[in-house]
């Protein structure tokens, strides 16, 4: 089961939009929104405020028993700081980091009354939105309490405290059990197995159990190696895509950073999704531009390139990442060597409905170009080429230009957009009027159904190597797709 993002309330829809990752959806920042909640914590709830209330709560006694002596510990979204000043109590030493300055002005005065040795083993840290202002593998432990459900994008925060965590160190993760505490600032309501699901896209091991009555979530999760996840973003050319975006952006959410999007003139509700889905950082829309498939990949590519990626992932709006993609994406990525640039992915063009897919002929195995990494490119230079088709019709997924080579890895995608006859059929007449040349060589005859059509039921995997056996290492010209 794909994990659930949250859908906020679009309101009225832009033309274009920009927004921060994990910038909050109705233009406050997220400062301004914790703030906000604490003040109306410390009035609703004073007694949340005093270290007393603190000393036995069921997460400070969870996180002692695990022994923190002379641990480098990083409580992230510290609040007003009262766990912080137990565990340097304890013998840890203690960063606090926080967004909040109303938050961290109560957490001050509270270790202002404590004694020098805890004022020597606690520091905070005022932050702001974006990535954790620390080396890596700097913390043995990291705590995360009462804080997962207040993101409604947690891919890249979940990735930063991967990447600080030390080999063999513990997360340390606090929520609330679905809808126990009734907090409208609350954009996700886990269940145990949901919240190990999101977790194993990041961490070798996950254990998820219930505390303080089965009120709470208490998560553990380490990974045994050093961890150093690559900045990426997505970029997807869309149009009409409303009856499966929401579960495209879902799985692409759980790896990218971010999403850059293009519209091609959407007249459904397609603006409408991308303005509420918190994956989705910037957003532009074209209306009655000519069909110039490479211009629009090119207008991508510098959006893109705004947001600082180290790895871009390409993908359309009927393209559905597999479950379990992430962390096979990641493992691909760190054992790759400097010479390959691009990552290729299985397409399976599902056929009728989601449960099966065409295999015969030309659908029997197709890899299509989906990552590129930017380093050592001449990034400045990079560029989408026209093709031999009308509109620049099936032009690469991933720049011409690109220096290095290419590799297989295991990982399908859905292809949704030729799964029902009537799209098929509407699809096949449209590339007809824009590619006539082509049509008329028959190029497009595989999208109707044809005699002897094998016809194969999709398996979910729950575990698959990220790189096949052999691997698959070519030069980008020898395995061009002919057809997207």
């Amino acid at each position: 089961m794909a994990i659930q993002f949250p859908r906020p309330d679009a309101g009225s829809v832009r033309p274009g939009f920009r927004r921060e990752i994990w910038s909050q959806p109705d233009g406050h920042s997220t400062a301004e929104l914790y703030d906000e909640m604490f003040r109306r914590r410390a009035q609703d709830y004073p007694e949340a405020l005093t270290l007393d209330f603190w000393t036995n709560h069921p997460v400070t006694e969870a996180v002692r028993r695990r022994g923190v002596t002379g641990q480098r510990l990083l409580d992230c979204g510290c609040g007003t700081g009262e766990i912080s000043i137990h565990l340097a109590r304890a013998g840890a030493q203690v960063t606090a980091y926080d967004l909040s300055p109303v938050a961290l002005a109560v957490a001050r005065r509270h270790l202002a009354q404590e004694p020098a040795s805890v004022r020597a083993a606690l520091y905070f840290v005022e932050g702001r939105e974006g990535p954790l202002p620390f080396e890596s593998h700097s913390f043995d432990t990291i705590l995360l309490s009462h804080v997962l459900e207040h993101v409604a994008h947690p891919g890249p925060l979940l990735k930063d405290l991967a990447r600080l965590l030390c080999p063999g160190g513990s997360l340390l993760i606090f929520t609330p059990r679905e809808r126990f505490y009734d907090d409208p600032t609350h954009v996700h309501h886990f269940t145990r197995d949901a919240l190990a699901e999101l977790l194993n896209n990041y961490f070798e091991h996950v254990t998820a159990t219930g505390i303080d009555d089965d009120r709470q979530l208490f998560a553990v999760c380490s990974n045994s190696t050093a961890r150093d996840y690559p900045r990426m973003i997505c970029q997807m050319r869309i149009k009409n895509e409303e009856r499966w975006l929401n579960d495209v952006l879902d799985q692409i959410a759980l790896v990218a950073d971010g999403v850059v999007i293009l519209d091609d003139g959407s007249t459904d509700n397609t603006p409408a999704l991308c303005a509420a889905h918190p994956a989705v950082i910037e957003y532009a829309y074209q209306a009655g531009a000519s069909l110039d498939e490479a211009r629009d990949k090119n207008l991508l590519l510098q959006m893109a390139m705004r947001h600082r990626p180290d790895w871009l992932l390409c993908m359309d709006g009927d393209e559905l990442l597999e479950d379990g993609a992430a962390p096979r994406i990641y493992d691909a990525i760190r054992h790759c060597p400097a010479h390959v640039s691009t990552l290729d992915v299985q397409f399976l063009y599902m056929w009728d409905d989601l449960d099966h897919y065409r295999s015969d002929g030309i659908y029997g195995r197709i890899f299509h170009h989906r990552l590129f990494t930017l380093t050592a490119q001449a990034v400045e230079r990079l560029a989408f080429k026209s093709s031999r088709h009308g509109g620049n019709l099936h032009c690469e997924s991933v720049p011409a230009n690109l220096f290095g080579e290419s590799r297989e890895i295991d990982i399908r995608i859905k292809h949704l957009g030729y799964m029902h006859r009537s799209d098929r059929l509407r699809k096949y007449e449209w590339y007809c009027q824009k590619d006539p040349a082509h049509a008329a060589q028959g190029y497009y005859e595989h999208l109707l159904d044809q005699p002897g059509m094998i016809i194969e039921k999709w398996r979910e995997r729950p575990e698959c190597r990220s790189l096949p056996g052999p691997q698959t290492t070519t030069t980008r010209r020898q395995i061009m797709a002919i057809w997207a």
